[in-house]
């Protein structure tokens, strides 16, 4: 009965010893797995600051594109209000020709010639200013869709972030 006691005793011993270096064994991997974890995390963590700056870059250059358009804006309005005195002017001219028109036509050729002309600048401004709106609303789409695919980077990569801490 000893015997038997005894070697009961060995075998309990020997398989305490056994699932004690199992137990070692899967603390160190888990350990390297958790090491391994976190470095994956710093990586994300700085891709993510990365995306942070090119984010702020991007908010930057919206704010710049959002006063170049004020100021293009601002400047479109003076130019259309100066091109109305203008335009005023010229139809005053006209009128003023088409008076004058009886009593001298030499004259009112050379009038109509200046009122053609400041037609011609005034299609010209005009088809300046448009340019310059057309150009500024395709900046803009530009822009919103830079942004959009920031935006979705940004949210990929939080979201990889979180995934990563869910499984750590």
């Amino acid at each position: 009965k000893m015997q038997d006691m005894q070697k009961k005793l060995e075998i309990a011993t020997e398989a305490k010893m056994l699932v004690m270096s199992q137990s070692e064994a899967q603390i160190i991997y888990l350990k390297s797995q958790l090491n391994e974890s976190q470095k994956i995390i710093g990586i994300k963590t700085q891709e993510l600051n990365k995306m942070k700056d090119m984010n702020d870059v991007t908010k930057a250059n919206t704010t710049r594109l959002k006063h170049l358009f004020n100021d293009a804006k601002k400047i479109h309005e003076v130019d259309i209000q100066n091109l109305q005195k203008k335009l005023k002017i010229a139809v005053n001219t006209e009128l003023d020709v088409i008076k004058r028109a009886k009593n001298s036509k030499a004259e009112a050729v050379y009038l109509k010639s200046q009122l053609n002309e400041l037609q011609k600048m005034h299609g010209v401004k005009t088809e300046e200013l448009d340019t310059m709106k057309d150009q500024l609303d395709i900046a803009k789409k530009i822009h919103k869709v830079e942004m959009q695919d920031q935006l979705k980077k940004s949210e990929n990569a939080a979201k990889a972030q979180l995934d990563m801490a869910k499984l750590a």
